[in-house]
């Protein structure tokens, strides 16, 4: 079609705004094609490594050993699998985890290398290995020997390497996981032993109730239950949610953007699209000309990224995997998000743009071709500013901003948008330093943790003792800690949400068990012992602001009699010092510098996601100004002239135009810091429901204020990249416009 010729013209005379609208396009592709992508080969390569390995369904630590395993096997129509851990120290500060090589749940799965073949071989964890500088082929040295590095192996119940169920972060400096033969491991003769059932019809669950009335259970655990294992669903969950939003949400500010952008074009050309009908285009005609506008930049926008982030699908891939020790067994591409990717840009832009050019159609071709002569309407919210008694630039500015209500919201809009990328990663940082902080100084007193293979009575080790059993709630969790510890507990000090202490003579829940249940102070609830299947009613006195851990506490002495145990019993003890008790004791050992530094390594791979998110916050904030900025001068061509005409300067010209932003920036960053913290309070909240884990949100001043400071900076850039366009304003623009 020949009008299609001028949109090679109009394009180059408008850079600015199609190459600030194609990028955004891009970034949206790029992410949700990249997230989408990486996430979905995760998430099948994870499914295709736990089938091969036969994961675990649960783990159970009985008193007594299981006898005639194979006639409970058939009985129960189960496998199970015996299997026993034990922890060295490799120096002083890195613990390696060894545990006996199985046949048939939790089958280990070489990555790299060869499986054990003699005694003297050893499978280590590809990231601890890493981290230690350590290769197949070398040897490692060990309490009870030196062993060669045969391989490195991931493991289905470790996917997500933990060193206790209550920490969060992995720390591979610090913490590994390996295994030895069956030959080595019962003659080295330490360690716990436990037993891995894999179930293999649906009533294979019962085996459990068989456990418990013929043995005592001291520890049963659902893989479900897993931090190890469900950790991995709820991030690689909330990973692909935002992989899903973000595009959207980029596309919908894009869509608007574009939306203006033909609008005005088509005020521009009223009377050229009333010339149109007169020589016989039809309107259809017509809408496809001005929609092919958007097809360029949906075209160019999605291609570019679809085609960028399908080259740092690998990358990412690569990291989540190696992040979770997930095996890459096959390489995945699912071409149906690939295919989304580019029609989604077309999706948002083309409606949008047939909204607008479908406005103008409406129009009558006499009503076209006497041009764009509409009266000034004066809006509502103009109405209610008095700016009779104000100076003429703030009349200008009012009047800029209120007559063109699209623009101010897309603006406010855009900015809200960039400065939430910006405060995000401000608000992680200043989570966790509040989440460590609070967790190891003012929550956990103690340095020492131990939790003893069975109940006792008499304490002569030193420490405080406490008591803990797992619990349920019927169809809303799974697994939960009860624990009973000493009303004046100097180990553990619990505080409500003013800050203030909690004593601990009564029944209180942390906050991740509370937003779980969905539970508040004086409600009641059923419990029921994973282990007896006995119930209880309880009510909930307080909530703590605790923010690990699905727990409730309680007096150890209300404990004690609820299970049914001796008034003095116990199986935990808290410490501030390293106590002596004998290790074919100890269930299971934990320091708080452990944990102090699992979160400590979290914080570099803050730095590089900080980065990339204020890379994006940068890239859009100043698209969305400089577009608007651009939009304004186009509009005010004439009124710049004429003020030059009158002899204002350049630079109270820029000052009058290019400053109309100010306000609309300040309300859009404003807006952003409420409507973060609620969006991502509702996203974690989404995927942390049923971990033990809440993630409090945290946003300091300072933060605020920097990130403030990097906004108005873009701001003033996009300011400075424009003021060209002004100087490039002639005199004689206001004289042509009189005479057409």
């Amino acid at each position: 079609m020949v009008l299609n010729k001028k949109i090679k013209r109009v394009i180059l005379s408008q850079k600015a705004v199609y190459i600030g609208s194609i990028i955004l396009v891009m970034l949206s592709s790029l992410l949700y094609t990249n997230f989408n992508i990486s996430m979905k080969n995760v998430e099948k390569n994870k499914n295709l490594f736990l089938k091969i390995t036969m994961i675990e369904d649960a783990k159970v630590i009985t008193q007594k050993p299981l006898e005639n395993i194979s006639e409970l096997e058939n009985k129960f129509n189960v496998l199970i699998d015996e299997r026993k851990q034990l922890d060295v120290n490799i120096n002083s500060n890195t613990v390696l985890r060894i545990f006996e090589k199985t046949e048939k749940v939790d089958i280990s799965y070489i990555v790299e290398g060869k499986n054990i073949e003699s005694d003297n071989d050893i499978l280590l964890d590809p990231n601890f290995a890493k981290a230690n500088n350590i290769k197949i082929g070398d040897y490692i040295e060990l309490p009870f020997g030196k062993f060669i590095v045969k391989g490195f192996f991931s493991m289905p119940d470790y996917i997500y390497p933990l060193k206790s169920d209550t920490d969060m972060m992995v720390n591979y400096n610090n913490f590994g996981i390996a295994i030895l033969s069956k030959n080595k491991i019962n003659e080295i003769n330490k360690g716990i032993n436990y037993y891995l059932i894999k179930y293999k019809s649906k009533d294979s669950y019962k085996i459990k109730d068989y456990i418990a009335e013929n043995n005592f259970i001291i520890f049963y655990q659902d893989i479900k239950d897993n931090p190890r294992y469900s950790f991995v669903d709820a991030k690689l969950m909330g990973s692909t949610k935002m992989g899903s939003a973000l595009p959207v949400i980029i596309l919908l500010l894009t869509s608007l953007l574009v939306c203006i952008v033909i609008w005005r074009i088509i005020k521009t050309e009223f009377s050229q699209i009333g010339t149109l009908y007169a020589l016989g285009y039809t309107k259809k005609e017509i809408l496809f000309h001005y929609l092919s506008y958007g097809n360029i930049i949906a075209l160019l926008g999605g291609v570019s990224g679809t085609i960028l982030g399908l080259i740092f699908v690998k990358p990412l891939t690569s990291f989540f995997i190696s992040y979770f020790n997930i095996p890459l067994i096959e390489n995945l591409f699912d071409i149906k998000y690939i295919i989304i990717s580019l029609l989604i840009p077309y999706i948002f832009i083309i409606p949008a743009i047939s909204f607008v050019t479908l406005k103008a159609l409406r129009l009558s071709p006499v009503n076209l071709m006497r041009g764009n002569n509409e009266i000034i309407k004066i809006g509502i919210l103009e109405k209610k500013i008095n700016i009779t008694k104000l100076k003429f630039i703030s009349k200008f500015r009012i009047r800029e901003v209120t007559r063109s209500l699209p623009r101010l919201f897309v603006l406010i809009f855009g900015i809200t948008i960039a400065s939430m990328f910006l405060l995000l990663g401000f608000l992680y940082k200043n989570s966790i330093d509040y989440l460590l902080n609070q967790s190891m100084n003012e929550v956990y007193k103690y340095e020492y943790n131990y939790v003893l293979k069975a109940y006792e009575d008499d304490n002569n080790y030193g420490g405080e003792e406490y008591n803990l059993s797992a619990f349920k709630v019927e169809n809303k969790i799974e697994s939960f800690a009860v624990l009973g510890i000493k009303p004046d507990s100097k180990m553990i000090n619990l505080t409500d949400e003013s800050g203030k202490s909690i004593s601990i003579n009564s029944v209180i829940a942390t906050r991740p068990l509370s937003n779980t249940l969905n539970i508040k102070e004086g409600d009641k609830i059923i419990i029921t012992n994973k282990y007896s299947n006995k119930k209880y009613e309880i009510k909930i006195d307080k909530i703590a602001e605790v923010y690990t851990g699905n727990n409730i506490y309680m007096p150890l002495s209300d404990f004690n009699k609820i299970m049914n145990l001796n008034e003095n019993s116990f199986i935990g003890i808290f410490s501030s010092n390293k106590l002596n008790i004998d290790e074919d004791k100890i269930l299971k050992f934990e320091t708080k510098k452990d944990f102090e530094e699992a979160f400590k390594t979290i914080l570099n791979p803050l730095k590089a996601s900080f980065a990339v998110i204020s890379l994006f916050a940068f890239v859009i904030s100043l698209v969305v100004i400089y577009i608007i900025t651009g939009i304004s001068i186009e509009e005010n061509k004439n009124n710049i002239s004429m003020f030059k005409i009158f002899g204002y300067t350049n630079n109270e010209i820029n000052s009058l135009i290019l400053n109309t932003a100010t306000i609309p920036v300040i309300v859009g960053f404003l807006i952003s810091i409420p409507l973060l913290i609620k969006s991502m309070d509702a996203l974690f909240r989404s995927f942390s429901k049923g971990i033990d884990f809440a993630f409090p949100l945290k946003l300091e001043p300072l933060s605020i204020v920097l990130s403030f400071i990097i906004m108005i900076g873009i701001y003033e850039l996009s300011k400075y990249l424009s003021k060209k366009k002004i100087l490039n304003i002639s005199l004689s623009e206001a004289l042509k416009s009189q005479r057409e």
